[in-house]
């Protein structure tokens, strides 16, 4: 997860560089004006208003906050968009302020603990309220942007401290005073018709930054992804009868598809039908209640399921086609998502479309409402200007364990859509839905075969979005699907998407066989996943959630039971992409399979077989097995282990840590010693006798030795306290901590005083560093672009750091260890190199030793001469430092074959595993 957080952090700080626009400001006139209106609509007197204009002149220079995300358009700042004039000052904007996160890089750890299988906080989801209370704003911050809002002339609308934002309605002046901007129109560069944006970056009177302002420019109208035949067979200039049509075999009139007819295909006739579950639509317009009758009564079947359609900022709920332009609402696409989720769900507990025009207002409230939808599909494409401005909203999705499926869109390629109207499909948090060709043995009956759909859009990221770990495993990512091992790679999933459904729109006939798109095939997998969830449920274990790290980790650990839980669709291509065997840009894994239910919901395990902590004693696997470890704990909340100098340590989710000071004896729980019960406690290191801890807030302790006693635990010295720190790691009594911005700084002995935390020197400044190690008092760090560089101890001076050698500068790179001065590194495809100490000439890395090229290594550790390794399957081996010779790397002793195993720990010569669910 760092390696995801470092690359996006870093794509992010690259993208939200903006220049000044070369157009000159308002003149002094025009802007006082506007300041004098605005002041006037609030009753302020001349000379108030004089001393208002000095103040907010001071305060606009020193002290306004830009916001976090970039909001500028890049057409606006190359004049790609020609400047057309000024939005009237009297029109009215719905925005929607929305608030930073409080700890983003505490949320990004606490994500990783929660999909990561064998950790106690495995699918163990926040509420609402426990979000809120732990990553949202505080409600000081919250009241503060409301008071700011009507401050500045706004009439607050909506919005909550749960859903992050305060939503608004404000006269162009009042927004120009309030941000800082000039709003201005211009024409647009691929669409015949204006829009309107700031000309600048905004700012705000407040002390601290502001997430995003949503609805500031309308440069990107959101589009469905759906498409109709006519249209396909026009843009490839062919007429309409060409069109190839599967739909033979459907239920509905002209042997179309219903959404019955998917859920046959996909899931059979068990028992399942979303019952106890809710489900959420995103949509931009309300509907006809009309077509959906027409629907059901046409087909002949009933709807169990009452929709509720909610508008979180008073966007109209109706949607009725009429002939004037401005008045016309098509509601194919939400009528669409109804019929595909409820054909896959027929008896949800409740369904709930959230209507908006503004993104982070939807998303906002499908994470905040109540009941709180756990599955939700959205057929809508848009191009925000930031990429990471709904970010927030979909971690918060995943905290929650909410899962949110996106259509990938009907161009054949992410790459190729007009201004990139990919997102939100393209981003690493969203689970990408692709399309296919399907064809079913009957009407109502099972999968027969499935091919690519030729519009499936999916491919490589445009938007620089980097690629998420759960693409890193090796095999997912190879020279047959041509994904790209540094950029985010989609579609995730896919189901049907051919032009092979019944559809009933906008008050007119219904139609068969016309009408395709990944819209219906996002909807279709958020009912999907209300059958896993129902089944969870009954299993006692934790839902579905953000299922991307967890598919992709099952399917490249086992192709048999990969088989089993998809149809991997083999044929079939988009316009840049093939379909290929296992993960391709066209179609992600494949459609869903009998055995997925009950992967992604298996029944309940004991607890007694959670989270095991074994010692190695010194036998080998053999023949007969790999019966050389003794148990030393099975503490089921145990999530990480850390060893040196004889001590062993382990950090339970709750933020106990624990010692073993004594072997244990008759009963395997003896010998262990409290040390701490912090719950902020999210990972600890040690080095020789020291044991350090790092808090999700950031902050950096070192134990004293003294055990807890009652409920308390004193015996800890704070380090450090900065909210930005992400990774510790010690070497011979000197401790090094990682920023999420790449800043990594050195311990000199000088703890944390009620002053402030200022024992710690600058090493380096560079936002690339994703990771570090240290041995022999001595820092590595590997870079987001697989380059590792050692340190030379020279510290950063204000300009630069200069005190690195690089080592490697291989992209494949994904992780490091180091002991004693023996550095080694991991690829992402399995190999494992050691460092001949050799650093980079040039163009050239030379020193290098290759140990290992098994696709199967997931993880390495090093001890001293010794390093070992961990495999997908949990197998654990280590070097007998033998290196490669040709296509065979032999030098290795397997250690233990446990599928149990997920981690590995080792330690002044002794070794020890962690076991969890996998």
């Amino acid at each position: 997860m760092q390696i995801l957080q470092a690359a996006r952090l870093q794509d992010n700080r690259q993208r939200s560089k903006t220049q000044p626009h070369p157009m000159r400001p308002l003149s002094t006139f025009r802007r006082f004006a506007k300041t004098a209106r605005f002041h006037a609509a609030a009753a302020v007197t001349l000379a108030g208003l004089l001393l208002v204009l000095a103040f907010s002149a001071v305060n606009a220079q020193g002290e306004a906050q830009p916001a976090l995300t970039r909001h500028v358009r890049a057409a606006t700042q190359s004049g790609e968009a020609k400047l057309v004039g000024e939005l009237p000052e009297d029109k009215v904007l719905k925005l929607d302020i929305v608030l930073s996160l409080r700890d983003p890089a505490g949320l990004d750890r606490f994500l990783k603990d929660l999909y990561r299988p064998g950790s106690s906080a495995y699918h163990h989801y926040l509420t609402v309220e426990q979000f809120t209370e732990r990553f949202g704003p505080s409600q000081q911050d919250y009241d503060a942007v409301v008071r700011f809002a009507k401050e500045n002339g706004f009439k607050v609308t909506g919005g909550t401290r749960d859903g992050m934002n305060v939503q608004v309605e404000a006269p162009i002046f009042a927004i120009e005073s309030a941000f800082h901007v000039n709003m201005l129109t211009y024409s647009h560069p691929t669409e015949h018709r204006t829009f309107y944006a700031p000309d600048r970056e905004p700012t705000a009177d407040l002390p601290f930054r502001l997430w995003q302002i949503d609805g500031l420019d309308n440069f990107s109208l959101p589009r469905t992804a759906m498409e109709k035949a006519s249209d396909f067979a026009k843009a490839h200039g062919i007429s309409p009868d060409k069109v190839v049509s599967h739909a033979k075999t459907g239920s509905g009139p002209s042997q179309s598809f219903l959404g019955s007819d998917m859920r046959a295909a996909y899931y059979g006739s068990g028992p399942l039908n979303g019952a106890g579950q809710n489900l959420g639509l995103i949509e931009w317009a309300g509907i006809d209640a009309n077509d959906l009758n027409e629907y059901y009564s046409s087909t002949g079947q009933t709807r169990h399921v009452t929709v509720e359609l909610f508008s979180p900022d008073g966007t109209s709920l109706s949607c009725v086609e009429t002939n004037n332009p401005k008045t016309a609402c098509d509601d194919g696409e939400q009528i669409i998502d109804l019929t595909q989720a409820l054909g896959m769900a027929p008896e949800l507990k409740s369904l709930t479309m959230f209507i908006s025009g503004n993104s982070t207002t939807l998303l906002a409230a499908a994470s905040s409402h109540n009941p709180l939808p756990t599955t939700i599909g959205c057929s809508l494409l848009w191009s925000p200007a930031d990429t990471s401005s709904s970010d927030p909203y979909l971690k918060k999705m995943a905290a929650q364990g909410q899962s949110f499926f996106a259509a990938t869109g009907d161009t054949g390629d992410w790459i190729i859509a007009k201004n990139h109207f990919s997102y939100p499909g393209s981003d690493d948090w969203a689970i990408a839905v692709g399309g296919t060709d399907l064809v079913t043995a009957k009407a109502g009956g099972t999968w027969q075969s499935e091919s690519a759909w030729v519009d499936s859009s999916g491919g490589i990221n445009p938007n620089g979005i980097g690629i998420p770990d759960w693409q890193h495993l090796p095999g997912v990512i190879n020279d047959f699907n041509g994904g790209s091992v540094t950029l985010r790679n989609g579609p995730d999933v896919s189901a049907n998407g051919n032009f092979t459904f019944y559809v009933c729109a906008d008050q007119v006939p219904c139609t068969a066989n016309e009408v395709g798109g990944t819209s219906f095939a996002a909807p279709m997998w958020a009912g999907y996943t209300a059958l896993v969830n129902q089944q969870a449920k009954e299993n006692g274990v934790g839902r579905a959630g953000f299922i991307n790290p967890t598919i992709y980790a099952l399917n490249t650990a086992n192709y048999e039971n990969y088989r089993s839980d998809f149809h991997d669709i083999t044929s079939g291509a988009n316009k840049h992409f093939k379909a290929v065997e296992g993960f391709d840009l066209v179609t992600g894994w494949g459609s869903p399979n009998s055995g997925l239910i009950d992967a992604l919901a298996p029944p309940s395990e004991p607890s007694d077989l959670w989270n095991s902590i074994f010692e190695y004693t010194g036998t080998p696997c053999g023949s007969s097995g790999c019966p050389g470890w003794k148990e030393l704990d099975h503490s089921h909340s145990a999530m990480q282990i850390a060893t040196q100098n004889g001590h062993l340590y382990r950090l339970e989710s709750n933020g106990h840590i624990w010692v073993q000071g004594a072997k244990s004896t008759g009963n395997i729980l003896d010998g262990w010693t409290e040390l701490d019960e912090n719950p902020l406690a999210a990972s600890i290191f040690a080095d020789g006798d020291d044991l350090y801890q790092l808090h999700y807030d950031g902050s950096i302790w070192k134990s004293t030795g003294v055990p807890c006693t009652g409920t308390s635990c004193p015996g800890w010295i704070e380090l450090d306290n900065n909210s930005g720190a992400v990774q510790i790691t010690a070497s011979r009594g000197t401790l090094f901590e990682l920023h999420a911005n790449g800043n990594i700084f050195r311990y000199t002995g000088k703890p944390c005083t009620s002053s402030g935390c200022s024992g710690w020197v600058q090493m380096d400044n560079n936002a690339r560093a994703i990771a570090i190690a240290s041995s022999v008092n001595l820092a590595y760090e590997l870079h987001d672009d697989g380059s590792i560089w050692k340190s030379t101890g020279a510290a950063c001076n204000s300009k630069d750091c200069p005190g690195w050698t690089m080592l490697d500068d291989n992209p494949y790179a994904v992780a490091i260890a180091v002991s004693d001065g023996n550095l080694y590194e991991l690829h992402n495809t399995g190999a494992i190199y050691k460092s001949t100490g050799v650093a980079c000439t040039g163009t050239s890395c030379p020193g290098w030793t290759k140990l290992d090229d098994n696709p199967l290594a997931v993880g390495i550790v090093a001890d001293g001469s010794n390093v070992y390794e961990l495999h997908s399957t949990g197998a654990v081996f280590k070097s007998t430092g033998v290196a490669c010779t040709g296509n065979s790397c032999p030098g290795w002793v397997q250690l233990d074959g446990n599928a149990a195993t997920t981690q590995i720990a080792a330690g002044a010569g002794q070794l020890y595993q962690l076991h969890g669910l996998r």
